[in-house]
């Protein structure tokens, strides 16, 4: 479970076809003294927000109030573990490329981690689009581990990372 003390989500749009997280833009992450509750009006500054994960789904009269479409397999949810995982090294990647920090040691002071831990957890950013997917949707090869992903991030060949998953 994502821990609300992350303060990664910025907010959750819920749409016709698809349920949008917008996650927080690296400015505002970095501002632990902006308030939480803060108003449309100056909300208005974060609207170019361009970090998020999309789901689709589509709301059903009959049935639940959502179904995820090519949603996880029956009694498959969603990795909780991994698809944060998955989400903070894309997260950590965006604050390298924009330039809010110069070094990993730099993001790592800023995360409170030791740049290792950093450098190992950065590798997923850089996972088949395929198996990020299959993360998202809960439909990863079972018992898929996060030592095993991060076994797979070691290798940039998608061809590998595949192989190495099960896939």
């Amino acid at each position: 479970m994502i821990e609300k003390s992350s303060n990664l989500i910025e907010n959750v749009e819920v749409g016709e076809k698809k349920i949008r997280v917008n996650l927080k833009t690296p400015c505002a992450v970095s501002e632990p003294h902006v308030s939480a509750n803060r108003s449309e009006l100056d909300m208005s500054d974060q609207a170019d927000v361009t970090h998020y994960i999309d789901v689709p789904w589509r709301r059903t009269l009959a049935g639940p109030l959502a179904h995820i479409e090519e949603g996880a397999k029956r009694g498959h949810e969603p990795d909780l573990a991994l698809v944060q995982a998955v989400a903070r090294a894309h997260l950590w990647m965006g604050l390298l490329i924009n330039g809010e920090h110069a070094s990993i040691e730099s993001l790592a002071a800023f995360v409170n981690m030791h740049p290792k831990v950093v450098r190992k957890g950065i590798r997923l950013a850089f996972l088949a689009p395929e198996i990020t997917r299959l993360i998202v949707l809960g439909q990863q090869p079972s018992p898929l581990t996060l030592t095993c992903l991060h076994e797979a991030a070691a290798s940039l060949a998608w061809a590998e990372q595949r192989r190495k998953i099960g896939r």
